[in-house]
């Protein structure tokens, strides 16, 4: 394959998104439920998302078409995905595949799937709202520091404004020499914040994943592996494979915690004994206690099911709660601005009022 070659396929793996991997699990799963052999599923969803070959150039159609020539040739589906779908939802396939329950396991990597992608909006959606109202201090800001004050100046010299007035005289200067600088800041901080998620490791990273935005991806990553192990178990794969398996494409962050785990299970521990030892409280503090609780009775496997599909529920509440501090924080910063700016605009035009007379 030619490095332009090489680019075009990235691009187009880029561009299959997770809408388009569940509406393909969920056809594969109906046709496999119907007693279509694999091959023959691949085939028709392929025939469906290139319109019968007329648009075979379509991502979900390269994405198909390689899948099945990839089977044809004899690899095996979970193998056959890889570059095109998360490693964990290729890891429960593969499991699966293994079991010779192919299409459990596509529900399994659907139901990790979906749970990724509840956690996901909740917390793009709780972001979205306080970003709004910290947008809009930002307008106000702008507006009166660059068109009121300056106006309000040429009548009034702002040298004479007292007062709340006098507050919002400061606010030009403050918009010329400081709001960009501190906005420059602001942005910088969130790229940093981003960048050290899956970089970060060591005793203060424990700290810092307690609180946002930290706390978020512990949460976000967190949800994966209790699906993942709980896929994986009701595959009959151990928990030390699992863990090995999910190891070989962590980053730092998530490496960190395997290892360390898996490392304790080496020596005897059970999964809840070695998640609590490792000193990491992931995935998260209450997770743990549950799974310290049950780890070692009978029917763990049915537990661990039950417990990955009841923390997608917990982590999209924590999720929200966490998101309303900052809609609430951003509430209060722009009632108190608008309320500054009011009190200042009435004192300012008080002083003209009087300065006239």
């Amino acid at each position: 394959m030619s490095t332009l070659d090489d680019l075009n396929e990235r691009f187009v793996r880029l561009q299959f998104g997770s809408s388009q991997r569940t509406r393909l699990y969920e056809k594969l799963i109906d046709l496999l439920h119907n007693n279509i052999k694999l091959t023959e599923a691949l085939d028709i969803c392929w025939q469906h998302a290139s319109y019968d070959g007329r648009k075979p150039k379509r991502v979900a159609a390269i994405a198909l078409d390689t899948w099945r020539t990839r089977v044809r040739d004899g690899v095996k589906l979970g193998d056959a995905m890889q570059g095109w779908i998360p490693d964990s939802d290729r890891m429960v396939i593969k499991a699966g595949e293994e079991a010779g329950k192919v299409e459990e396991a596509l529900r399994n990597a659907l139901r990790i799937q979906e749970g990724m992608s509840r956690i996901r909006a909740a917390i793009w959606g709780g972001v979205a709202y306080p970003l709004v109202l910290l947008a809009a201090v930002v307008g106000f800001l702008v507006i009166f520091g660059v068109m009121v004050v300056p106006s309000f100046d040429a009548v009034f010299p702002r040298a004479k404004w007292t007062g709340a007035g006098a507050s919002m005289a400061f606010l030009s200067d403050f918009v010329d020499i400081w709001l960009m600088p501190i906005l420059i800041a602001f942005f910088a901080a969130i790229v940093v914040s981003i960048w050290s998620m899956p970089r970060w490791t060591g005793r203060l990273r424990v700290y810092a994943d307690k609180v946002p935005p930290y706390s978020l991806y512990r949460m976000s990553v967190g949800v994966g592996f209790m699906l993942t192990v709980s896929a994986m178990t009701k595959a009959n794969v151990t928990f030390t494979d699992t863990l090995r398996a999910l190891l070989r494409d962590a980053n730092p962050w998530y490496r960190e915690r395997l290892a360390r785990s898996l490392q304790l299970m080496n020596n005897g521990r059970n999964l809840g004994e070695a998640l609590h030892q490792s000193g990491h409280s992931f995935p998260d503090e209450e997770a743990v206690l549950d799974l310290r609780a049950f780890a070692g009775l009978a029917g763990f496997e049915v537990r661990m099911q039950k417990m990955g599909e009841k923390w997608i529920d917990l982590s999209v509440v924590r999720v929200q709660g966490q998101m309303k501090v900052f809609s609430y924080f951003a509430l209060v910063l722009m009632a108190f601005v608008i309320g500054w700016l009011g009190s200042g605009l009435q004192s300012v035009l008080s002083q003209i009022q009087s300065g006239v007379q």
